[in-house]
C-alpha cells in the first residue's frame, strides 16, 4: 500500500506545482460550461454492457453530444441529462465523453468518465480430491484463476448447494461428509468482485464403503407397545452388538421428542400422548464410533383415558362482515360441557392460522382484529375447558368489503436491509400519501417488537437480532382516520458478529504475496460504528485524518465483502483548499462534507495567506458528488479554518 500511496503522492505534488504556477487571481465563467458530475449508474466497475450515464447540465445548454473512447466519433443527443448505451460495449476499459451546446452555436469543452465493463467470470477448474469414504469428512478445494479474481465460491453436490467455501489466499476449501457410498457429481460455483458467476468443471467423486463392517450395532424396538392418553409412559430400549451406545433420541410419529436417559446400557424416556390412536415409536442411537442407527419401529396403541370426557360447545363467531383496514371486534360465547366445566380460554383462527388469544368477560370471549384486504375469510374459535378438553367451533364466513376512502396512505419498506447479530440497529420508515401517520409498530418475522418513535413524519425503533440469518421486517402503521396499513416487507440479512476488527478502526485486506500496487487489497477503509466501510479516495485525504498506517488492521476478503460500502471519506474541515479538474473555483472545507467557494482572491489570501496554493488540492470531477456545496465566503469573518478543523472529533462526525 505504501508504494501505491507514494506513487499517488508524486502525482499530487505535480498537480500542486502546476496549480501554483497557474493559480488564478480572479475567477471567470466561460461562455458555455462543460457538463459536470458525469457518472455511470452502477459505479466505475460494472458487468452491465449497456450502462446508463448521467450528468448535470451547465447553464444555457440546450442539447448535447456524446462519444465513446474517441472524441472524434461524436453523436448528437437531444435536450437530455442522461444516456443509455444502445449497443453492447465490449469487455474492458472505456471512456464516455459528453459536450454541451446552446442555441447560439457555442460548444463546451467535453467532460468524461472512465469505466470498466467486466463480463468475464473467473475460470473454475475441477475440485479435488476425486475419492472419499462414507461417513468420513473430506475437504474439497478449488483454485479459481483468470483475469477476474474470485471473491466467493459455493460447493455443489449433485446439483445442490452444500454451503459456502472458505477462502485462504486464492484457494477455496470446504469440508463435507458423504453419508452413503456411490458416485457423486461435485463442482464449485464462484463469483468475482463485479458479480460475474462461473460454474466450475464437474468432478465425479467416488465414495467408498466405510471399513468398519466387522463391527455390529443393533437398536431393537422400544417397549411397551401400549399406553393411555394423558398418562405418562416410559419407553425403554437396550442397543446391543460389538459397539457400545453413546446416546439415543426418542421419535414419535417421525418427530424427535427428546434425548433418552442411560442406565447400565438401557435408555429410557417418559412421554405423554395427548390423544388416543396408533403411533409409530422408535429410538435413534449413536455408537462409540459416532455413527447413528435407526431402531426397529414399534406401533404403540394409545387408549382413551376416560370415555366420559365432555367438550365445550363453541358456536360461530360474530359478526359476519367487516371492512378492510378497519378494526373489528370478533366475539364468541362458548357453552360449558355437560359436566359443568367452564371454558378457560379461546383462540381465534383466520383461514386456519391462529391470530391470538381472545379476552374473556362474563363468559364472552372477544378479540380486535383488522383484515388488510377485502374478500371472504373462514373464521372460527377454538376453546379449552377446565379438563383441558378442546373444541373447534363452527366456521363463520366473514365478508370483508373494500375501504371506500379516496385518500391514499402508503407504508414503504423499512431501512436498513442488513444488520449484525447482538448489535443494535435502528429501523426507520416514512409513510406517505394523502393522510398523516399517527403511529407505527415494527414487526420482525410476524411478531410485534414495539411501537416506533416519531420525528417529523419519520418513525424509528432500535432492535437487536440475537442470531444471524434472514428475517422478514415491516412496519404496520395507523393513519389519521384510524385505519391500519401493513408496510412492504423487507428481508433483512443478519450477519454473524465478527472479531476480525472493531468498529471505528482502519481496515484493509491481506495482500499475501501480491506486489501489484493497483491490487484492491492495498485500499484502506474506515470501518464505522454502523458497520459500513468508507474508502479514502486518495492519500492526501487519509493524511488529513491520520499521521501514519500503524493502526491499520488486516481482515479477510469475506469479512470485507460482508460490509456495505458507504460514502467516501472527505477531507477534514479546515485542512486543505479544494478545486476540481475542470473548474477554477477554489473551495474551503467545512463541517458536514461541505465546500464553500471563495468569492474573491483577496478574501482567500486573508484566510490562507499569499502561499495559499501550497495547501490547494485538485480533485477529479467524479468526486464532486462526495461533497455538499454551501454558501460562498465573501468576507474574512465568514470562515475560520481553525474553528472548522476542530469542529469534528473523528471521521464519524462527517457521516
Amino acid at each position: 500500500m505504501t508504494n501505491l500511496f507514494i506513487r499517488k503522492a508524486a502525482s499530487v505534488l505535480v498537480a500542486f506545482a502546476t496549480l501554483i504556477t497557474l493559480a488564478p487571481q480572479t475567477v471567470f465563467a466561460s461562455a458555455l460550461g462543460a457538463p459536470t458530475n458525469v457518472e455511470i449508474v452502477g459505479g466505475q466497475y460494472t458487468n452491465d454492457t449497456t450502462p446508463t450515464f448521467t450528468w448535470d447540465r451547465p447553464s444555457g445548454a440546450t442539447w448535447f453530444e456524446y462519444a465513446f473512447d474517441s472524441v472524434t466519433n461524436d453523436y448528437s443527443l437531444g435536450n437530455v441529462d442522461s444516456y443509455t448505451a444502445t449497443s453492447a460495449l465490449s469487455h474492458g476499459w472505456h471512456t464516455f465523453y459528453v459536450w454541451a451546446h446552446d442555441n447560439d452555436g457555442n460548444q463546451s469543452a467535453y467532460a468524461s468518465v472512465v469505466f470498466e465493463i467486466d463480463t468475464l467470470g473467473p475460470t473454475v477448474p475441477e475440485v479435488s480430491p476425486s475419492t472419499a469414504t462414507e461417513c468420513e469428512a473430506v475437504t474439497f478445494s478449488v483454485y479459481p484463476y483468470g483475469e477476474s479474481a474470485a471473491t466467493s465460491c459455493v460447493l455443489y453436490v449433485d446439483g445442490s448447494s452444500v454451503g459456502a467455501m472458505s477462502k485462504n489466499g486464492s484457494t477455496f476449501t470446504k469440508s463435507y461428509t458423504f453419508t452413503w457410498d456411490g458416485t457423486y457429481t461435485v463442482y464449485a460455483r464462484c463469483t468475482d468482485g463485479d458479480g460475474n458467476v462461473t460454474s466450475g468443471a464437474s468432478r465425479t467423486v467416488t465414495v467408498n464403503d466405510n471399513d468398519n463392517e466387522d463391527e455390529t450395532f443393533t437398536v431393537p424396538a422400544v417397549s411397551p407397545s401400549t399406553a393411555t392418553e394423558d398418562e405418562a409412559v416410559t419407553f425403554e430400549v437396550t442397543p446391543y452388538g460389538t459397539l457400545d451406545a453413546e446416546s439415543c433420541n426418542l421419535y414419535v410419529s417421525g418427530s424427535n421428542v427428546g434425548t433418552m436417559s442411560e442406565s447400565s446400557g438401557t435408555f429410557s424416556k417418559s412421554y405423554t400422548f395427548a390423544n388416543d390412536g396408533t403411533y409409530t415409536v422408535y429410538a435413534y442411537c449413536e455408537d462409540e464410533n459416532g455413527d447413528w442407527t435407526w431402531g426397529t419401529s414399534r406401533n404403540v396403541s394409545v387408549e382413551a383415558c376416560d370415555d366420559t370426557d365432555e367438550y365445550p360447545t363453541v358456536p360461530e363467531v360474530s359478526p359476519s362482515s367487516a371492512t378492510e383496514d378497519e378494526e373489528v371486534t370478533i366475539s364468541v360465547e362458548p357453552e360449558e360441557d355437560e359436566n359443568g366445566e367452564e371454558v378457560l380460554w379461546c383462540d381465534l383462527y383466520v383461514n386456519g392460522s391462529n391470530v391470538g388469544d381472545m379476552d374473556e368477560d362474563d363468559g364472552e370471549f372477544t378479540i380486535d382484529y383488522t383484515f388488510t384486504n377485502s374478500g371472504s375469510y373462514t373464521v372460527y374459535a377454538t376453546c379449552t375447558d377446565e379438563d383441558y378438553d378442546t373444541t373447534q367451533g363452527d366456521s363463520r364466513t366473514i365478508t370483508v368489503s373494500e375501504d371506500e376512502d379516496d385518500e391514499t396512505f402508503t407504508v414503504p419498506a423499512v431501512s436498513p436491509s442488513s444488520a449484525t447479530e447482538d448489535e443494535e440497529v435502528t429501523f426507520e420508515v416514512t409513510p406517505y400519501g394523502d393522510l398523516d401517520a399517527e403511529t407505527c409498530k415494527l414487526y420482525v418475522s410476524g411478531s410485534n417488537v414495539g411501537t416506533m418513535n416519531e420525528d417529523d413524519g419519520e418513525f424509528t425503533l432500535d432492535y437487536t437480532f440475537t442470531n444471524d440469518g434472514n428475517y422478514t421486517v415491516y412496519a404496520y402503521c395507523e393513519d389519521e382516520n384510524g385505519d391500519w396499513t401493513k408496510g412492504t416487507s423487507r428481508t433483512v440479512e443478519v450477519n454473524e458478529e465478527s472479531d476480525e476488527a472493531e468498529r471505528g478502526s482502519l481496515i484493509k485486506m491481506d495482500c499475501g504475496s501480491s506486489t501489484d500496487v493497483a491490487d484492491p487489497c492495498r485500499a484502506v477503509y474506515y470501518y464505522d460504528e454502523q458497520g459500513d466501510r468508507h474508502a479514502f479516495p486518495n492519500e492526501s485525504t487519509y493524511f488529513t485524518w491520520f499521521s501514519d498506517f500503524d493502526d491499520v488492521v488486516e481482515v479477510s476478503d469475506d469479512f470485507m465483502a460482508s460490509l456495505d460500502l458507504g460514502d467516501n471519506v472527505t477531507y477534514r474541515p479546515g485542512s486543505v483548499l479544494v478545486k476540481f479538474d475542470t473548474s477554477s473555483k477554489v473551495y474551503a472545507v467545512e463541517a458536514e462534507r461541505t465546500l464553500r467557494h471563495y468569492e474573491t482572491t483577496s478574501v482567500l489570501e486573508s484566510d490562507y495567506g499569499d502561499d495559499w496554493a501550497e495547501v490547494l488540492v485538485s480533485l477529479p470531477d467524479t468526486l464532486y458528488s462526495n461533497y455538499e456545496i454551501g454558501d460562498e465566503i465573501d468576507s474574512k469573518s465568514d470562515f475560520d479554518r481553525t474553528d472548522a478543523y476542530y469542529s469534528v472529533d473523528s471521521i464519524e462526525d462527517i457521516f
